[in-house]
């Protein structure tokens, strides 16, 4: 078992809180503040742009409203 200072575990700590929050963030349909920040740093970290999946598009039929 390996042992880990009470400093350690805490940056490990600290650093689950922050990329929960981030994914939490860039999983929001907003481009603004916070979220905007998260999917720009998302975006450099994997390497650019992801190309448009078009088997993820769903019929327009979804966009209407609910009577």
């Amino acid at each position: 078992m390996t042992m880990r200072s009470a400093r350690d575990h805490w940056v490990r700590e600290l650093k689950t809180a922050l990329v929960g929050r981030l994914a939490g963030r860039a999983m929001t349909t907003r481009t603004t503040g916070l979220d905007g920040l998260a999917k720009n740093l998302l975006q450099r970290i994997s390497g650019g742009p992801v190309p448009h999946d078009t088997e993820l598009d769903h019929p327009d039929e979804w966009d209407r409203p609910i009577d």
